[in-house]
Formats: structure tokens, sequence, C-alpha cells
């Protein structure tokens, strides 16, 4: 059985008979019975908290942990919390290895840009990351060349 919030207890219910935890119980469901004059009332449930929300999101793999949920124009995940539309990967990284400050973007070291396991991500500055992709970009297109002459 269910435990009853604090906050309906010492309440009423619609026909007025004191809310005790001995004339009252909840289902699974979520609904409040009043076991005086059997009347239902649903109670929501809390809601979830961001992590809880943004774990929905991902499916995790041998080696990368991949978001499923809504991409940026460019392909990075991104998370509302509150009002604010968050990279899912600051979000991520900053729940496991701490705050960082603006100005550092989050460089994926496994080139997978909706990956979001922190193992995966590394905090630098615009110009390291911007340097990093063009030395990606550089040896994709070596890689592709050297294909084509096989």
């Amino acid at each position: 059985m269910k435990k009853l919030p604090k906050l309906i207890l010492g309440g009423y219910c619609r026909n007025k008979h004191l809310l005790t935890p001995t004339n009252t119980s909840i289902s699974i469901e979520g609904y409040l019975s009043c076991n005086t004059c059997r009347k239902s009332l649903y109670i929501p449930h809390p809601l979830p908290t961001p992590l809880e929300r943004f774990w929905k999101y991902v499916t995790k793999t041998e080696t990368c942990w991949l978001w499923t949920g809504s991409l940026s124009h460019n392909g990075y995940p991104q998370f509302r919390v509150g009002n604010s539309m968050l990279r899912g990967t600051r979000f991520i990284y900053e729940h496991f290895k701490g705050s960082i400050s603006n100005d550092l973007d989050i460089d994926h070291l496994c080139n997978v840009r909706h990956c979001v396991n922190p193992d995966h991500l590394e905090a630098v500055t615009r110009r390291i990351n911007i340097r990093r992709m063009f030395k990606r970009q550089k040896q994709n297109l070596q890689l592709n060349q050297n294909k084509g002459a096989n």
C-alpha cells in the first residue's frame, strides 16, 4: 500500500469527512479514496526531475549514450529545463563533472554529435573545439580518399 501524502491527511473529502490514515486509502493508479463515503479523488504524481526526464531520451550502446530526444538545427541534443532550452551535452556534463563557464564549448571526443556520454565529452575553448573539428574533417577526407584509391 502506498504511503498517503501528508498534504492530504488532516484535510477533508468532498463530503466534508476528515481524512485520516484509518479512513483513507490510495490506489496504485494514484486515486485517493475516503473509506467513509467511498468517493475517490485523483492525486497527481509529483513531476519528474529534469534528470529523470533526461534519461527517458537516452539509449546506451556499448560505447556511446545516444540522445533520442530533440535535436538543434545542427544536430546537437537539446533539452528543456523550465523555460530554458539547454544543450543536452552541457546539461549532462555539468551533472557528472561540475559546472563550467559559458565561454567553454563541449567537444565530442567520439565525434558523434548526439552522444551524451560524459566520458566522451570535454569542456574546451571555442578555438580548441574548432581546431579539433578541422583536424577531424581533414582525417575523414584523407580516409575517404584512401578508400577510393583502393
